[in-house]
């Protein structure tokens, strides 16, 4: 059995960045978290999206350690992040991080992979990511098998072998990833009953992915007592106001500097996707100026107010590769937008194509 590391803590003072914010649960858990930020890695080894080289470590590490200082403590993983023989990478550096920095909630998500059909392959799997972090606090599924129709014969080992990892003291909670409303309830169900606890529901959540806000996956997580989070709220760097609304429109026309976009797949999305954002990028500057803020900002600010003020927000978890990004998104906790506000933004996103949609959510 992998020893775990238990490095976090309960937290009972309120971040000075985010004076509003409370303590909260993680689900049915015990676990606490003090704002409602977290922090993804799929970065730290990802060369396909972002283009990832150990030189980039350093900067990682420590925009980490500038969340963990100001009460993020939901770090987020999974073991195929990293690709080729970079797979696990991520899980490697968060290792490297959580052995020096106290307060770290680690969530790692397994790959459900087709070969993994028992509940014991999904126990050896965490085991594995216990070695990779030094010890899981949360184990997830990373999507659900019913995304491509063999749920029925895959879904059932995946929960089993989820709660088991707690049973056997190798996790504290089971996290859940990519569930609509109707898988949601049923793995949540499975989980309970296999004898463990669920603490989070991951689920694609921006103003471009708005679909558990109106499908209800959120309001069928507060009903489970499950928290849930909201992964990509920037949709890869499209909101994050690194490219304005006038650079988008000029795109369209290719009148604008091509070479300005990342490389790779992400500057192949960014090209055929910002032309279409101009309206909405608009509308988040007018907002930021209004507010003495910036576009990454009021975009995160939306996702934390998008329920309005009587629910609880999801957690954002969002990729901070450097530490003025971790400053950005801390900035968003500050950040108060009215009603008006995010019914405008969301109206304004309406219009616009779904420049994300998630592949693996299923109903």
């Amino acid at each position: 059995m992998t020893r775990m590391r238990c490095r976090w803590t309960l937290i009972t003072t309120a971040s000075a960045l985010a004076p509003r914010w409370q303590p909260r649960s993680l689900g049915q858990t015990d676990l606490k978290t003090q704002v409602p930020l977290g922090i993804g890695t799929w970065q730290a080894g990802n060369r396909l999206l972002y283009d990832y080289s150990p030189a980039r470590d350093a900067a990682l590490l420590e925009a980490w350690s500038s969340a963990a200082k100001n009460g993020v403590s939901y770090f987020d993983s999974g073991d195929s992040y990293g690709t080729g023989e970079l797979e696990g990478n991520a899980e490697s550096l968060l290792g490297r991080f959580s052995e020096t920095t106290a307060n770290v909630c680690v969530h790692t998500k397994l790959a459900t992979y087709p070969w993994r059909l028992r509940a014991e392959d999904f126990v050896a799997a965490c085991e594995e990511s216990g070695r990779r972090t030094g010890g899981v606090a949360l184990v997830g599924q990373h999507w659900s098998a019913e995304s491509y129709g063999l749920g029925f014969l895959q879904d059932p080992a995946v929960y089993r072998g989820l709660a088991a990892c707690v049973t056997r003291g190798l996790a504290r909670g089971v996290g859940l990833s990519n569930l609509g409303p109707r898988g949601l309830r049923r793995g949540v169900d499975a989980v309970n009953a296999a004898g463990a606890p669920v603490a989070t529901h991951q689920t694609q959540f921006s103003l471009l992915c708005r679909a558990p806000l109106e499908d209800g996956s959120f309001d069928v997580a507060d009903d489970c007592g499950v928290t849930s989070v909201g992964y990509s709220p920037l949709c890869l760097g499209l909101l994050s106001g690194r490219y304005t609304a006038a650079y988008a429109a000029a795109l369209g026309r290719r009148g604008a500097d091509a070479s300005r976009l990342p490389n790779g797949i992400r500057g192949f999305l960014f090209r055929t996707q910002l032309p279409k954002l101009a309206d909405l990028l608009g509308a988040l500057e007018a907002v930021a100026n209004e507010k003495g803020a910036t576009v990454g900002q009021v975009s995160l600010a939306w996702c934390l107010r998008a329920r309005g003020r009587d629910k609880a927000p999801p957690l954002a978890l969002v990729g901070a590769r450097t530490p003025d990004m971790v400053r950005d998104a801390l900035g968003a906790l500050r950040l108060d937008l009215s009603p008006s506000d995010v019914e405008s933004l969301a109206a304004t996103a309406a219009r616009c194509p779904q420049a994300q949609v998630n592949a693996f959510q299923t109903k």
